[in-house]
C-alpha cells in the first residue's frame, strides 16, 4: 500500500482446481421433433481489481471512503441444466418450448458500511488534518 514513506511489497498465493464436465445431446425422436438436453459445470474467476491486495482511500471533510480488494475471493461456480423440445413444420417454421435450471455457489458481491477509520488497520498518517481514528469512513 502506498504511503508517504514508500511501499511494502505483498505476495499472496492461492490456487483452485476442479472438474468442469459438460454434455450436449440432440435426439431426433420423430421426423419433425428434436429433443435437446445439456448440462455443465462452470467457473468464473473474480475480476483482477476485486482480487487486488491493495486499495484506495478518499478523504473528505467529515469522513471519506476506503475501497479494498480481497485476494482470497473464491471463484464462483455454476451448475446448469437446459432442455428443449422442437417441432419443425413443413417449410413454414417451428415451435419450441424450453427450460433451464442454474445453481450458483460462492457468488461475489459488494457491500458498503461505515466504520471508524481506526478499525481499518491503516496508518493514521493517511488522514487529512482534522480527522482522527474515530472519523467514519465508508468501507
Amino acid at each position: 500500500m502506498a504511503t508517504g514513506a514508500g511501499f511494502t511489497p505483498v505476495a499472496i498465493r492461492t490456487n483452485s482446481h476442479g472438474f468442469l464436465p459438460a454434455a450436449n445431446l440432440a435426439l431426433d425422436v420423430a421426423k419433425a421433433v428434436v429433443v435437446r438436453l445439456s448440462a455443465s459445470r462452470n467457473v468464473n474467476r473474480p475480476a483482477l481489481g476485486d482480487l487486488a491486495a491493495a486499495g484506495s482511500i478518499t478523504t473528505r471533510p467529515n469522513g471519506g471512503s476506503l475501497s479494498l480488494g480481497n485476494p482470497f475471493l473464491k471463484p464462483y461456480k455454476a451448475t446448469s441444466v437446459e432442455g428443449s423440445v422442437e417441432y419443425y413444420m413443413d417449410r413454414s417454421g417451428f415451435a419450441s418450448i424450453g427450460f433451464f435450471y442454474k445453481s450458483m455457489d460462492s457468488f461475489i458481491s459488494s457491500s458498503t458500511k461505515q466504520i471508524p477509520y481506526g478499525q481499518t488497520g491503516l496508518p493514521l498518517s493517511l488522514l487529512v488534518q482534522g480527522e482522527d481514528a474515530n472519523t467514519l469512513f465508508d468501507v
